[in-house]
């Protein structure tokens, strides 16, 4: 997907098997809170398509992100939730990891530490 006006990234997706792996693409990628509501946005049309599938998101060109965009990540695994789908988050660097840590996201939906070619099936 081409960049968001005034976006410093772009979402390139791909889908195979049942599984769409989302990966955020750009050069020092800080999701604060314009950024994080557009991703929201991208994130859950991509969702709609996925149905029962899985979505997985790939952050490992981010290199920071706020609340604003933990709150995207549990909207879109609400969502695909209800939906009988999945939705994780993969590849984060340590900053963004510890972020995810302190605020216990792998308590709600998964949260995996290597890239999404990785996650395991199932």
């Amino acid at each position: 997907m081409p960049p968001a006006p005034g976006t410093p990234w772009r979402l390139a997706v791909r889908s195979a098997g049942g599984v769409t792996v989302a990966r955020l693409v750009g050069v020092r990628i800080e999701l604060h809170e314009d950024d994080a509501l557009a991703l929201r946005e991208r994130l859950l049309g991509l969702a709609a398509g996925v149905g029962a599938g899985a979505l997985l998101l790939d952050l490992g060109d981010v290199r920071y992100l706020t609340s604003t965009a933990v709150e995207a990540f549990l909207a879109v695994h609400c969502r695909l939730h209800a939906q009988a789908g999945r939705f994780a988050v993969c590849n984060p660097r340590p900053a963004v990891a510890d972020i995810l840590d302190t605020l216990r996201l792998g308590s709600v939906l998964a949260v995996h530490p290597g890239p999404a070619d990785e996650f395991p099936a199932g």
